[in-house]
């Protein structure tokens, strides 16, 4: 490890090791040397969306190009058939409403037909009527991942700006029971977002009685839980909810430069989740392979950065936890960190 400009004299080059240490072990590698491909994927393939939720930067979004084009998904198939058995999930989704996309499931199925071992997808479920369910479902598709913040009609419309709870209620209850009947093995992760503070009493009946909620349709595969509020990496501050991330910044290592790899409905690379437009573009896969760009000078600045401490340099890491196992507020029985598919070296 670099030793160099570590943050503070009350951190040592053992506490930075032991972070590291820490991350490879979420990622069962012995060394994070090991990383030589990603094991995670989010792959963009629509950015349009049909919400404006209040702690999402959608509107700022750039939709100059809102639709991957077929052929460069098929490229990033291809790239990823050799490290089928390395790859541990591909997410198809990562900005915008992934049911807007008409090709989904094709796509979906694309990836499982070259070995690809866990797909998920996330939805706001405003679309998965019984149709569209139904071909997710006949996709190979083995996780679904769907957003609802609130149970309470008031609360949840005026988060969700331009969404219908009654419809998205339905669907949701609905893709259960079909879930049920056709795929029983699949995966549903039901997951919110906590715009209130967790630790408040009121708050925290708030959370229950959500998680609560789902008890009748869950099985024991399934995942109800919040996630705490975020910046998008210091882009979008909803100013009333957040304050803790100004104040309270971190020295630690994130784990995402070293796991997840993205690409944009543009085709470019951007540094993770939070990075929504590319604005510090890794590559650009339209002229560069997967392994080129993770291996490449960029990613290999930004771990570096994270390993000596100084993660802070970087505006879109800096306060930010939201890749921390402690940014879930799960608490089922899946551990924090949890991860479907083990590694097979």
């Amino acid at each position: 490890m670099n030793h160099r400009m570590l943050p503070s004299k009350n951190i040592t080059p053992e506490d930075m090791q032991d972070h590291l240490d820490s991350l490879a072990h979420r990622l069962a590698v012995n060394t994070l040397s090991e990383m030589v491909f990603p094991q995670f994927f989010q792959i963009e393939t629509i950015r349009n969306c049909n919400a404006h939720c209040r702690f999402c930067a959608v509107d700022r979004w750039d939709m100059s190009n809102p639709q991957l084009p077929q052929f460069l998904f098929d490229k990033i198939v291809e790239e990823m058939r050799d490290y089928r058995h390395w790859i541990r999930m591909v997410d198809v989704q990562r900005a915008g409403e992934p049911l807007l996309d008409k090709h989904l499931s094709q796509r979906i199925s694309q990836l499982k037909n070259i070995g690809i071992r866990f797909v998920t997808v996330s939805t706001n479920a405003s679309l998965l009527n019984e149709k569209t369910a139904t071909r997710l479902l006949d996709s190979g598709l083995d996780e679904i991942m769907i957003s609802i913040d609130s149970v309470d009609k008031e609360i949840y419309e005026s988060l969700r700006v331009g969404l219908n709870y009654e419809t998205v209620i339905t669907n949701i209850k609905n893709f259960f029971a079909l879930r049920d009947k056709q795929c029983p093995e699949l995966v549903i992760r039901v997951r919110g977002v906590s715009c209130f503070r967790p630790d408040d009493p009121e708050n925290q009946k708030q959370i229950q009685n959500w998680t609560r909620f789902w008890d009748e349709f869950r099985r024991p595969q399934d995942r109800i839980y919040m996630k705490k509020l975020h910046t998008w990496g210091n882009q979008h501050i909803w100013q009333e909810k957040i304050s803790e991330y100004e104040h309270n910044l971190d020295y630690k290592p994130c784990i995402a430069p070293w796991s997840t790899f993205h690409v944009t409905s543009m085709g470019r690379v951007p540094l993770c989740g939070q990075d929504m437009d590319a604005t510090m573009t890794m590559g650009d896969i339209h002229n560069q392979t997967i392994a080129e760009i993770w291996q490449g000078e960029h990613f290999s600045r930004i771990r570096e950065l994270h390993q000596i401490g100084q993660r802070n340099e970087i505006s879109f890491c800096r306060g930010c936890k939201i890749f921390d196992p402690d940014a879930s507020l799960e608490q089922a029985n899946h551990p924090k960190g949890y991860f479907p598919i083990p590694i097979n070296k």
